[in-house]
C-alpha cells in the first residue's frame, strides 16, 4: 500500500469532484452545484490545493483560496477514513498556505458532524457563526 500526499493541479479535478461527491456528511444538494472549473482555478494562480493518492488513486484532496485565507474543501473519500488521511492533507495544505504568506485560514463546516469534531481536535477555533447556521473555524498556520 502507497499513499502519497503531493500538490494537486488542474488535472486532478475529476478524482476530486468523485471524492466530493461520495462523502457522507457535507453533502452537495446537487453534484453539479460544483463546476470542474472551481477546482481547475482554486489549483492554480488563485490557490492551493493537495491530494492523498492511495496505489496512485486520488481518495483526498484540501484546497483554499489564497485571496479570501479560506479553506473551500477537506474532504476524504469514506472509503478511506480514519487512517490520518485529513490530517495530512491539513498539514501538507497549511505549508502550501505558509509558502504563499498567509498566517491564518478560516473554514465553515455543518454542524454535528465528524468534521466539526475533526476540527477541532485538530486546533481551530470557532469564532462565529456562519450566515448559513454552520460553523465557523479559524486557525493560525504561522
Amino acid at each position: 500500500m502507497t499513499v502519497v500526499v503531493r500538490n494537486a493541479s488542474a488535472k486532478d479535478a475529476v478524482a476530486m469532484h468523485a471524492v466530493r461527491t461520495r462523502v457522507k456528511e457535507n453533502v452537495l444538494s446537487h453534484p453539479d452545484a460544483i463546476a470542474l472549473a472551481d477546482y481547475e482555478r482554486l489549483t492554480g494562480q488563485e490557490g492551493e490545493g493537495v491530494v492523498c493518492e492511495h496505489d496512485g488513486v486520488i481518495v483526498g484532496f484540501a484546497i483554499a483560496e489564497v485571496a479570501t485565507a479560506n479553506v473551500w474543501a477537506l474532504f476524504v473519500d469514506p472509503a478511506h477514513e480514519r487512517k490520518g488521511i485529513g490530517r495530512a492533507l491539513q498539514d501538507a495544505l497549511f505549508k502550501a498556505m505558509k509558502r504563499r504568506g498567509l498566517a491564518s485560514l478560516w473554514l465553515t463546516t455543518e454542524r454535528g458532524t465528524r468534521a466539526e469534531g475533526f476540527y477541532r481536535a485538530s486546533g481551530w477555533v470557532e469564532c462565529e457563526n456562519a450566515s448559513s447556521g454552520d460553523a465557523r473555524f479559524e486557525r493560525s498556520i504561522g
